[in-house]
This record gives C-alpha cells, sequence and structure tokens, in this order.
C-alpha cells in the first residue's frame, strides 16, 4: 500500500434471479455457494478469489415480470392504447416497448424501467 492510498476493505455485490425457481427449494447457504462458487466466477474469473463475510437472501415467488424469449413483440407499448385514443395514458417499466425511444438492452432492469419512467413523462410534455 502506497502513501496516500486507501486501503481495499471489500465490495458489495448485489445479485437479482428472475424465473428462478429451481433456486428456491436451495437453502441460503446453497444460494450464495452457487452465486460465489459457480456464477460469478464464470462471469468474471477474479471473483474466484473472493471471500464472503456477510450475505442476506431475499425471496419474492411471483412478484416480478415474467417474460420469457419470443415475448418483447407482446410487451405494452410506452404509448400505452396510443395518442389518438388516450393521450394522458402512458405505460412504464421495465417490460414495455419503447419503440423509437427504444435504446440498449431488451431485457427487465431497474435501470431500464427508470428510463422508460422518464421517456414516459417525456411523451406527457410533447
Amino acid at each position: 500500500e502506497e502513501e496516500g492510498e486507501e486501503k481495499v476493505r471489500g465490495s458489495v455485490a448485489a445479485c437479482d434471479f428472475y424465473n428462478a425457481g429451481g433456486l428456491m427449494s436451495l437453502s441460503d447457504e446453497d444460494i450464495c455457494r452457487v452465486l460465489t462458487e459457480e456464477l460469478l466466477p464464470s462471469a468474471v474469473p477474479k471473483f474466484a478469489d473472493a471471500k464472503l463475510v456477510d450475505s442476506w437472501v431475499g425471496r419474492y415467488p411471483g412478484t416480478v415480470s415474467w417474460f420469457s424469449p419470443g415475448s418483447y413483440d407482446r410487451r405494452p407499448p410506452l404509448e400505452g392504447a396510443g395518442n389518438d385514443v388516450l393521450p394522458n395514458v402512458k405505460c412504464a417499466g421495465d417490460w414495455v416497448r419503447m419503440g423509437e425511444r427504444e435504446h440498449g438492452a431488451k431485457g427487465l432492469c431497474q435501470e431500464r424501467a427508470y428510463v422508460s419512467g422518464m421517456e414516459a413523462a417525456n411523451s406527457l410534455m410533447e
């Protein structure tokens, strides 16, 4: 450690699993083991050297969207029923199609939900 450098104290890793019915029967310890010994190191090999010092597992079955491969076209559009039908009603969330406002990944994520909310608000302002 060089003078003026802060000592690295660790990192926090948070993981969400969608469509994770196969994990629900595992113990918290087994979920953490699968994550730290298999999944994370397969994505970033340096994770194999990490030491888990604390963990928390929350289980929320049936509380998130259940989209499957190929279902994108069946998601509701950001414009809802359309500007000519219900101009003041917009859809927002990681599950909406944003049409011309689309950007980046089309998967389900908190960031996409945020962006679609901003785009829905912008659409109302037009």
